[in-house]
């Protein structure tokens, strides 16, 4: 059977409130061949119910369960059932619009880079007006187009997993995991990664919407 182009892993705690749309977004993407793992790490709400439901509308959904452990170890979870070349990321509370794989796959593919990064559009809820101004100047893209990897690069781009496709041959070369019972996980991955990397670019386009609140 054939890997579909990319993995989209989501690891999932708690998030009944936005589970839903999360989900319903990467299903209806304009590029259809992916798999979507959603990695549930023992929700005690009704998260897990919801994906069920949803995935019985779609069957590239993979709902993979475990006792809670932490997001590191979903993470690893994921990335161990992952089967595609290309590998994406989405919080359980956010969500993609609905030609992000698409411009990802076509900007990865065409540039011939090892990471794209695109820009963000977040979503406030009851957010003090100067920890916006925080959060638009950390998530805003500080370059454009392909470039060499270098310090600079890897210091100034900001280390989120979701706004980013990633290689799955340099996640293996390098055995790039996540340390697990650490917070930051995913700036420790994505810097592992960048410094795996010898090329990156820079999608100026928003396709993914980050939900901050506080």
């Amino acid at each position: 059977m054939k890997s579909p182009a990319i993995s989209v892993i989501i690891p999932c705690y708690n998030r009944e409130r936005f589970i839903a749309d999360c989900i319903k977004s990467i299903s209806a993407q304009s590029f259809k061949d992916i798999e979507i793992i959603l990695v549930d790490d023992g929700s005690t709400d009704s998260s897990l119910d919801i994906a069920k439901n949803i995935q019985k509308q779609d069957s590239r959904i993979i709902i993979s369960t475990q006792s809670n452990q932490g997001v590191a170890t979903a993470r690893n979870t994921g990335l161990k059932n992952a089967t595609a070349p290309y590998i994406m990321w989405c919080d359980s509370d956010d969500f993609y619009d609905e030609n992000m794989c698409e411009r990802m796959l076509a900007t990865i593919q065409h540039s011939k880079s090892d990471i794209v990064e695109c820009a963000t559009k977040v979503i406030y809820d009851n957010l003090d007006e100067s920890l916006k101004q925080d959060v638009e100047r950390y998530l805003r893209l500080k370059m454009v187009n392909k470039h060499k990897m270098n310090d600079w690069i890897i210091i100034n781009s900001d280390a989120s997993l979701w706004n980013k496709i990633y290689k799955r041959e340099i996640v293996d070369k390098g055995n790039i995991c996540f340390p697990e019972g650490v917070v930051y996980e995913d700036a420790y991955f994505n810097d592992v990664y960048m410094v795996n990397c010898e090329s990156i670019s820079f999608l100026n386009e928003r396709l993914y919407n980050y939900r901050r609140d506080g």
